[in-house]
């Protein structure tokens, strides 16, 4: 648990974890979560999820922008 804000990156990778955020989080958060959940209480900025695997995010306030998809190219 993180009892105020988290900067960028927060949860990148996560593999099973739950996180909970009181506060606000950065940009790319929660880049190739592989399972897990992501609490954030407050607002999340660019690129929220982006490659996300597999887990769940849930945001309590707003998003600037969400990640995509489609993470890999031919």
């Amino acid at each position: 648990m993180v009892d105020g804000n988290a900067g960028g990156l927060a949860a990148v990778m996560n593999k099973g974890a739950t996180i909970i955020v009181k506060g606000n989080v950065g940009d790319e958060v929660a880049t190739y979560m592989l399972a897990g959940e992501l609490v954030i209480v407050g607002d999340a900025g660019k690129n929220l999820g982006n490659c996300l695997i597999r887990g769940s995010i849930y945001v309590g306030g707003e998003w600037e922008s969400l990640g995509t998809m489609r993470c890999w190219t031919r």
